[in-house]
């Protein structure tokens, strides 16, 4: 939900005008911030991000809207993640090796998304030259150089894939799902 209703309208606005950014409800976790305040092209268009007081009525100076769906990816929406995750790429260059076919595990998620017999699972990919990931242990710059560097990716649905959005890239992709999904 937080990429499609909080960082692509942040995205079209942040190539537009630099921008305040108040952020309201609940303290945002920490992998929220990130997106934020990684150094990047969107954070160079932050002026300032603040907190609200749940106790004030805030009135913007200017306010852009967005009149079309959350959930609709436009041409432009996907060049404006591109944009954003290309330059933490650009801006955090190392001489790290990458490996090329990677899984992305979800032993993190609730029991509905678990594979039950992820471990022998693991063993079988481990014998073809694939290394497991856990992308709630990864910072937002190390997902994306994982992903981008990849040729091969194997992942259950919902598991970091969506960070794809954010990279020109052109790595294969298998997605495991359960029977029910399909």
């Amino acid at each position: 939900h937080f990429m499609f209703e909080v960082l692509k309208p942040v995205l079209f606005v942040a190539r537009i005008t630099r921008l305040n950014l108040l952020l309201t409800g609940v303290k945002p976790a920490p992998h929220i911030l990130e997106f934020f305040t990684t150094n990047s092209a969107l954070k160079d268009r932050i002026i300032n991000i603040k907190a609200a007081d749940p106790n004030y009525m805030y009135r913007p100076e200017k306010a852009l809207l967005l009149f079309e769906s959350q959930r609709e990816i436009s041409s432009e929406d996907a060049l404006n993640f591109q944009w954003f995750g290309e330059s933490i790429i650009e801006r955090h260059r190392d001489n790290e090796s990458y490996p090329e076919n990677i899984y992305i595990s979800r032993r993190d998620s609730p029991a509905s998304r678990v594979i039950i017999n992820e471990i022998d699972f693991i063993r079988f990919l481990e014998a073809k030259d694939y290394k497991t990931f856990r992308f709630d242990k990864l910072t937002l710059i190390e997902k994306l150089k994982t992903i981008k560097y990849a040729k091969e990716i194997v992942a259950g649905a919902g598991s970091g894939l969506l960070f794809r959005n954010f990279l020109a890239t052109h790595n294969n992709v298998r997605i495991i799902m359960s029977g029910s999904l399909i």
